[in-house]
């Protein structure tokens, strides 16, 4: 009797070469290049926050440096609100943007940086992630199964092409209608949503953050200063006096205008004659200032001039009667000094200035000079600045 042999070979033969191929994990995604400054108080979140901020915006890594990295410049200070950010982006092949925002979190500032970032990355990266959908709804499947009185589709086992139907039974008799197929077509699939647009998530926090593109408006605001002076070489001796004004703030900039006087000092007397004169000032000073910063410690570096008038009174048992003589003031200001803001509305102020006379005024007593003001004068001032911040206009996030 010939000996069978066994079938499960071929089959498991075929099995192995028609198995489908198990699915290829999905590529890791491509790291964004990204080379970020960022600079920021202590009580801001640090650079390393940030960046991770970014790549959880763009889902996927970053990489410092690179030739076609986006380079990120952001520095964050104290201001009288509470912190300003100025953000510069320079992507590939696109101009520079640059952005400036004040609020009174870091974390909005921070947060807010980072979706500006993720978005000009994703702008002219070609890597860039695809935006996560939700599903589409199911969709409703007609029933096409056969009807009554329809032979069922035979199903095809071999390797070739399927052989074709049996013909219907066309002979007379009592046959059974065949009931309609349901052919409406099913409720269509809906479209899948629009992601939203990426927007700053403080929108709805600070309704005064602009992420508009480009620069914001300069905020100006006004101040009311009072200080007490200590001068030497505009009258006899150590003059003390007092000065007063208003200013224009800006952000990197202020324009002053201030009265100053300085309290009559004595000549010294003469050695043949009982006479004196006593010496004091009243002028006005315009000055302009550029305002470095260093945290809430403003250094201002200024120039301007003083316009005004020397008054002499005369004093002594040798005159007859007592005159009071007054000379033209007018002087070229250079001077620098500092600004502490020690809260929101009220700032420490210390200013140093150097005064060069156009002009050194005179007075005689008798035919002999008692007094004239020197080549130039020095000049220090302590007091208080009260500020006033002006609310700028809100602006829409677009």
């Amino acid at each position: 009797m010939p000996r069978l042999r066994s079938l499960s070979w071929p089959l498991a033969a075929w099995t192995s070469c028609h198995a489908v191929a198990p699915a290829h994990a999905a590529p890791a995604p491509v790291p964004a290049e990204l080379h970020l400054e960022w600079s920021a108080p202590p009580a801001c979140p640090p650079a390393a926050d940030v960046r991770a901020r970014v790549e959880a915006a763009l889902r996927r890594p970053t990489l410092a440096g690179g030739p076609a990295a986006t380079r990120v410049t952001a520095r964050v200070s104290n201001s009288a609100r509470g912190y300003a950010l100025m953000l510069e982006t320079r992507t590939a092949g696109a101009d520079v943007d640059v952005r400036r925002m004040t609020d009174r979190s870091c974390e909005v500032l921070a947060e807010a940086a980072a979706v500006i970032v993720a978005t000009a990355i994703d702008e002219v990266d070609p890597h860039r992630a695809p935006p996560v959908l939700p599903p589409p709804p199911p969709v409703a499947v007609s029933d096409l199964s056969p009807g009554p009185g329809e032979p069922p589709a035979p199903k095809d086992m071999s390797f070739g092409p399927a052989p074709a139907l049996a013909p219907k039974d066309m002979s007379p008799g009592p046959a059974t209608s065949p009931a309609p197929k349901d052919t409406s077509p099913g409720p269509s699939p809906a479209p899948p949503p629009t992601p939203p647009a990426v927007t700053s998530l403080s929108a709805t926090r600070n309704p005064d953050l602009n992420l508009s593109p480009g620069p914001a408006p300069a905020r100006l605001s006004a101040a009311l200063r009072l200080a007490a002076l200590a001068d030497v070489g505009a009258t006899p001796g150590v003059a003390g006096g007092l000065t007063g004004g208003v200013g224009l703030l800006a952000p990197r900039w202020r324009l002053d205008l201030a009265a100053v006087w300085l309290a009559p000092r004595p000549t010294p007397a003469l050695a043949d004659i009982d006479a004196r004169a006593d010496i004091g000032a009243l002028a006005a000073q315009l000055r302009g200032c550029a305002l470095p910063r260093l945290g809430p410690v403003a250094l201002p570096a200024c120039l301007g001039f003083e316009a005004g008038g020397v008054r002499g009174e005369g004093q002594g048992s040798a005159l007859t009667r007592s005159f009071v003589d007054w000379r033209p003031w007018l002087a070229a200001v250079a001077g620098t000094g500092l600004a502490w803001s020690f809260t929101a509305s009220l700032a420490l102020v210390v200013q140093l200035d150097l005064l060069v006379p156009l002009a050194r005024p005179s007075f005689l007593i008798g035919g002999l000079e008692v007094h004239r003001s020197g080549a130039a004068a020095g000049r220090l001032a302590l007091g208080l600045e009260v500020r006033l911040p002006a609310r700028a206009p809100r602006r829409e996030i677009r």
